[in-house]
């Protein structure tokens, strides 16, 4: 991938940005997996201070965690952070239509919170009102629109939770706006995939467009059962799960397949891994997504197999069979995910919260070691094995419909 350097007609500070943006870039090359948008930004710093300052504060937080130390007690981050939320207000207030590159600023002010800040929680996001407001007004980019379209792959993070959270319109209950969201997304994919990627996209903003009222009405089942009418809500919310789940699963075979017959996918050994063997996967952006799609395919089982629990004890089995085997489908994703996002914890987290209660034994006791390693210097996770199981089992709890959402803390 090649970055977008400077003009040359920039100030000395827009070259300071520049190259300290492209050191990070170059120090730490797995940056652009997570914040693709970063390669267009040098050569935009003349145009936007507002995007050059809060570029400087990713530079500084980055650099500072590289290093070991904390985003929230060093000088120098909260000097640039002061000093990137004033020339953020200065261009708001002055600006009199609102640009690209500002909403790419609130962007990378939000994803580098939910990546870099040790005590961030999902469903307290500061930036994330604007990150959609601008969204909005910006309206859908042109499909040409390189920067545009990567900007706005990088605010789905604030899209989903803000959908999660709020009931009114939003865009992932708009068709358009989630057919835009997902050629965004497969921007990324490998042309020859981009087709059967697509459907499974598609399918993945879908579901999360309903997943709140989903959850809800699952929820309603688990606090009282035996209420008139939930054992038919119960079965009608099992059925309408197994349809999605033939669905999902459809659609993630047939990227599978294609991923195997043009070289983008594989099975690799590994005698150390507790399943002894996992997936390799060429384009990082394909495995990310394959890895979401599976663990919403996981996060479905479950809920078929709670619901069935609840009422039929003899379906039981079955039903955690076809979890269970959803979970080890997503575990051989696990090495991938830490070849990714192994200098950042935020990837694994949300996706193997859904997993995690199948695993047993020496799978347990991996997710532990692994969940404690990357969450060494954070707040989201209690630091003892104890405390951090029961921690992982509400959250998993809660993103499954047995407890609120407002479990899910980080």
């Amino acid at each position: 991938m090649k970055l977008v350097f400077l003009p040359p007609n920039v100030t000395s500070l827009e070259h300071q940005a520049g190259a300290r943006l492209v050191n990070s870039l170059e120090g730490d090359p797995s940056l652009l997996t997570l914040f693709n948008f970063l390669e267009h930004m040098p050569a935009r710093f003349a145009h936007s201070p507002c995007l050059r300052d809060i570029a400087m504060l990713f530079c500084s937080t980055h650099s500072a965690l590289r290093r070991g130390g904390s985003p929230t007690t060093d000088v120098s981050i909260m000097r640039d952070y002061g000093r990137a939320l004033r020339t953020l207000r200065q261009t708001l207030e002055g600006a009199k239509d609102l640009e690209l590159e500002t909403l790419a600023s609130v962007a990378l002010l939000s994803r580098a919170e939910s990546v870099f800040n040790p005590s961030w929680t999902p469903f307290n996001r500061a930036h994330a009102e604007a990150v959609v407001s601008f969204v909005m007004k910006l309206g859908h980019p042109e499909p040409d629109d390189v920067f545009h379209m990567d900007v706005l792959f990088q605010s789905v993070e604030d899209l989903l939770f803000h959908s999660f959270s709020k009931s009114q319109t939003h865009v992932f209950n708009q068709p358009l706006w989630r057919q835009t969201i997902a050629e965004a997304t497969l921007r990324f994919f490998p042309p020859e995939l981009r087709p059967y990627g697509h459907h499974m996209i598609s399918i993945f903003y879908e579901y999360l467009n309903k997943t709140p009222k989903l959850l809800a009405k699952v929820y309603k089942v688990h606090r009282n059962p035996f209420k008139p009418g939930m054992q038919e809500l119960a079965s009608y919310l099992s059925d309408a799960l197994a349809r999605d789940l033939l669905r999902a699963k459809s659609a993630l075979d047939l990227v599978f397949e294609k991923a195997l017959d043009v070289g983008q996918f594989k099975k690799a050994f590994d005698a150390n891994f507790f399943l002894g063997e996992y997936y390799q996967v060429k384009n990082t952006r394909l495995g990310e997504s394959m890895t979401l799609f599976q663990s919403l395919i996981v996060s479905i089982a479950r809920i078929r197999y709670d619901l069935g629990t609840l009422y039929d004890i003899s379906t039981a089995s079955a039903l955690y069979d076809e979890y269970r085997g959803a979970c080890e489908e997503l575990w051989m994703f696990i090495p991938l995910r830490i070849e990714l996002y192994h200098a950042f914890a935020f990837g694994a987290l949300t996706t193997l919260t859904p997993s995690y209660e199948a695993s047993e034994g020496c799978e347990r006791d991996y997710l532990n070691d692994l969940l404690q390693d990357q969450y060494q210097y954070s707040m989201r996770l209690p630091k003892d094995k104890a405390s951090l199981e029961v921690a992982m089992i509400m959250r998993a709890k809660a993103m499954t419909g047995r407890l609120p959402l407002a479990f899910v803390n980080g």
